[in-house]
């Protein structure tokens, strides 16, 4: 029983105690619990009137068995409290000027809790620090990927370290087809394409066992680019999610690494276009200097790539005076307006001569930082410039040759029609109109055979041929009797047979006797001559006429041909019958070759393969 005074301070001390809510008990001088705050009673899942009575001693080793006891210095300890255990702080001091003790328990469970949420806030903060390094490890080996198999090799690769995965196989979509393998691993056969991802993961899972299969979209804009697929044991939840965050980062990769593959390669076709194009591509830069050089370039001005980078373009193309461009430079006009220049004609002072070159000016903006360039096509056109000359030569020469044979057959037949003529004239000028009735015909049958030559209608009728014979007809054919005069034959008559066409082999003599009666003086002589050699019979054709400057021999043998000489004497010719003789030789297998001295006179050498016996 406490005393009235230790009652009073009993009293107080409660009232305290309830006033601020704290957990607590109060005990009498005996050791009893004198006091419980409703706190108390709470936290230890008791009722307080039960408690209260109770020796202190015997009930906290209930509370707490094998605790220790309660000192002054506060303490952590696991309480019972009803069914649960509770940890507490509690401790026990005498209350001064009084015989009573005071027991303190402080409630840990919400600190316990707070602790254990920061605990956890700080392991997933690690655990999404510890993501994040690993994703910046995988972006890094991701880019430093420098091949689409390269990358998906790596990637595979780090999703098998991550999920343990021993059986894995990445896919690429080729829209509209489905989904191609790239790469695989721990599989005893190659994988096939599949049409969709439902059906490749459940290829996988059939080869798998009771392995569970993993399937990985990798995205780029919502869009598939491509399927990951492991077989693993299990992966946590969250694990999952990281590795289809890295899905997701790998299908951003593997889009940029195939547009920078299309992109090479574009570029690489383009450099292979550029470069293995035959016409002449010059990129040049503000201020004339040349920046893109092609092989093409480097063939139609003679400078190496090397040589002509940061060169002005009046040097490369050798036109520094104005000449070659009409005093206008393409290029500078194109780089001042920005306008292109469809067509422009150069003088290319190039290593082998003058070449007249079309080109094609455009201004090129390759990067909105720098200052545009112009960029050319230059195409050779000196041999199509030349061929129209030969064409207009041409013209003019045919209207030549028409406007003689033409003017005899007027005038013959004008004579006739309003002349009262003896027989005797009337026979002159019937075989005038017969004359220039077959030059006509002949002028008319070359051009006819050069456009058969042409087409590749050149038809041979071979047969066993005896050169006399060809050679007889040849000369018989020629359209003067002062021509057939001038001619010496030395062929023998036994000489090995042709494998030839007897009408063509006879027009190639015709037009060579034709040829060297027409370029020597009235009376000069003209021989013909023949020899067998081994497999083939050798005839040649020489005169002695004005012969052919050593500048044009080369060029005889082309259409529209004729030397230097012949054009400025004015001697009648087409410059198509050495072209003729030459394709109707190289037909039958043979060859032809000229020899001239100028003013000495001309040989022409034709060597024709002999008949063999059952062919």
């Amino acid at each position: 029983m406490l005393e009235t005074g230790a009652e009073s301070g009993l009293a107080v001390l409660c009232a305290g105690l309830a006033t601020m809510g704290a957990p607590a008990l109060v005990l009498d001088a005996a050791g009893a619990v004198a006091y419980v705050t409703p706190a108390a009673a709470q936290l230890l899942a008791r009722d307080a009137t039960a408690i209260r009575g109770q020796p202190w001693a015997p009930l906290w080793a209930d509370l707490c068995p094998g605790g220790p006891v309660l000192g002054g210095v506060p303490r952590r300890m696991d309480v019972r409290c009803g069914a649960a255990t509770v940890a507490v702080r509690a401790w026990q001091r005498p209350v001064a000027g009084s015989p009573l003790t005071l027991v303190h328990l402080e409630d840990l469970s919400a600190e316990d809790a707070r602790e254990r949420e920061v605990l956890r806030i700080f392991r997933d903060s690690q655990q999404q620090a510890d993501d994040l390094f690993a994703l910046y490890q995988i972006t890094q080996f991701l880019s430093a990927a420098q091949e689409l198999d390269q990358l998906c090799a790596i990637f595979l690769r780090e999703l098998e370290r991550m999920t343990g995965a021993e059986t894995a196989c990445l896919y690429l979509a080729t829209p509209p087809a489905g989904l191609a393998p790239q790469v695989w691993h721990g599989l005893a056969a190659d994988p096939p394409a599949q049409p969709d991802s439902e059906t490749a993961a459940a290829w996988l899972q059939a080869r798998s066992g009771d392995q569970q299969v993993l399937a990985l979209p990798l995205l780029a804009e919502e869009r598939l680019i491509g399927l990951a697929l492991l077989a693993h044991q299990g992966v946590s939840g969250r694990d999952l999610r990281f590795l289809h965050t890295v899905a997701r980062e790998m299908g951003t990769a593997l889009r940029a690494m195939m547009g920078r593959q299309a992109l090479l390669a574009q570029e690489q076709k383009l450099e292979a276009i550029v470069m293995g194009t035959t016409d002449a591509i010059i990129q040049v830069a503000p201020g004339g200097r040349v920046q893109d050089f092609n092989r093409a370039a480097e063939l139609l001005t003679g400078y190496t790539t090397a040589d002509a980078l940061d060169q002005s373009c009046a040097e490369v193309l050798s036109c520094a005076d104005g000449a070659g461009c009409g005093g206008a430079c393409p290029f500078a006009q194109v780089l001042a307006s920005r306008e292109p220049i469809p067509y422009a004609e150069l003088l290319v002072r190039a290593p082998h001569g003058p070449r007249h070159v079309a080109a094609s000016v455009a201004a090129l903006d390759l990067d909105p930082h720098d200052a545009p360039a112009a960029v050319a096509i230059l195409r050779d056109m000196t041999e199509q410039k030349q061929i129209e000359q030969m064409k207009s030569d041409f013209l003019i020469t045919v209207s030549h040759q028409l406007r003689t044979p033409l003017a005899l057959l007027r005038g013959y037949s004008e004579t006739l029609r309003h002349l009262d003529l003896t027989p005797r004239e009337q026979s002159t000028c019937v075989t005038g109109i017969a004359e220039a009735t077959e030059r006509l015909a002949r002028l008319v049958e070359q051009i006819l055979d050069v456009t058969r030559i042409e087409d590749g209608r050149l038809e041979l009728h071979r047969e066993p041929v005896r050169l006399v014979d060809v050679v007889r007809r040849a000369i018989t054919g020629l359209p003067y009797t002062a021509y057939r005069s001038r001619v010496w034959a030395e062929v023998a008559p036994d000489l090995p047979l042709l494998a030839a066409d007897p009408q063509r082999l006879e027009q190639v003599v015709l037009n060579l006797l034709d040829n060297a009666l027409k370029y020597s003086s009235p009376a000069g002589p003209v021989l013909v001559r023949a020899r067998a050699g081994a497999g083939y019979v050798e005839l040649q054709v020489r005169d002695e006429g004005i012969g052919v400057p050593a500048a044009d021999q080369a060029g005889l043998f082309t259409k529209f041909q004729r030397a230097e000489n012949a054009r400025r004497l004015q001697v009648p010719g087409t410059g198509l019958g050495l072209f003729i003789c030459r394709s109707i030789v190289e037909a039958h297998g043979g060859r032809i070759s000229l020899e001239s001295t100028p003013g000495a006179g001309t040989c022409v050498t034709c060597r024709l393969p002999i008949h063999l016996e059952g062919t």
